[in-house]
């Protein structure tokens, strides 16, 4: 059986690999104009940031604790201030915020490596923009699920969300492809990803693990994704279509009248141009060097 990417990619010509530029495996885009290895250095470099502000600058006036605390709850996601009082930034920064504590850490690793391994090759197929868009969409559902659950002032912070939407994405692409459970087993990621949902689903309905819920949320925005990337597809056509349209039409707007403004130099020299006609030159002049 075929993985879905080669079905996806025979059908768009645009999506395929140029000959002798496909390379086997993960990573293979890994280079600053990549959207992965870009998510991952702002992961890594608040993470060490949150690390230093909690344990060198705060920590010294508050404790640790209090320090982590007062961090998380502005830049990690409080539920009844993301929800209730407006704090709507917080959905969007949790996901680049990891505690420096022993959970933390953990979570933070689990995090940049899966969205090193599974992200690499999704952006192979989808390209920057929608990577991008099912990453942060991930977040989001992630941090909407567990705040209408869990109405608590208690801060979370952690991309976990996000990279369970990547993974489930991951799954229907690529269903066969094999990896080391706990680092030991050979499992594909068809049955691998079943069985990280399941276990969320029994420790949320058995001990009612309060990070259980946005893990799911983050899978199912995957789940949406997979289904309906061909729509996604559509609309950002669309909009960048219309985006074309309104930059050539400004293009032309400009040419016009700079042709209006020159005719005025040649028949009675700049010394006859108005100081609006002078901000246009200048205007005109940095927009053609922009775009030389």
């Amino acid at each position: 059986m075929e993985d879905a990417r080669d079905l996806v990619t025979d059908d768009r010509e645009y999506l395929r690999d140029p000959p002798g530029d496909r390379e086997p495996g993960p990573f293979r885009l890994l280079s600053m104009s990549s959207v992965v290895a870009r998510l991952a250095i702002v992961e890594t470099a608040i993470f060490f940031l949150v690390v230093i502000v909690v344990h060198v600058i705060l920590g010294r006036a508050y404790g640790i604790a209090d320090a982590e605390r007062r961090v998380l709850e502005w830049v990690g996601l409080v539920p009844a201030r993301a929800l209730g009082e407006g704090y709507l930034w917080q959905l969007f920064t949790y996901m680049f915020v990891h505690g420096p504590g022993y959970p933390g850490v953990w979570h933070f690793l689990f995090a940049v490596a899966t969205l090193l391994w599974a992200g690499s090759e999704l952006e192979a197929v989808y390209g920057r923009a929608k990577l991008l868009f099912l990453f942060v969409g991930a977040g989001v559902a992630a941090g909407l699920a567990h705040g209408f659950w869990w109405r608590q002032a208690l801060p979370v912070a952690g991309a976990t969300g996000c990279v369970y939407g990547l993974l489930v994405a991951f799954a229907f692409l690529f269903p066969r492809r094999q990896v080391l459970f706990l680092f030991l087993i050979p499992i594909e990621v068809r049955f691998l990803v079943p069985l990280v949902l399941g276990f969320d689903v029994a420790m949320f309905l058995a001990a009612k693990r309060y990070d259980g819920l946005a893990h799911l949320g983050g899978a199912l925005f995957g789940l949406l994704f997979f289904r309906y990337e061909d729509r996604l597809s559509r609309f950002l056509d669309r909009v960048e279509e219309r985006a074309a349209r309104r930059e050539t039409e400004a293009v032309e707007d400009l040419e016009t009248e700079l042709d209006s403004v020159l005719d005025k130099i040649s028949r009675t020299g700049m010394g006859s141009l108005s100081r609006k006609e002078r901000e246009f030159l200048k205007r005109a002049s940095r927009h053609y060097q922009r775009n030389r």
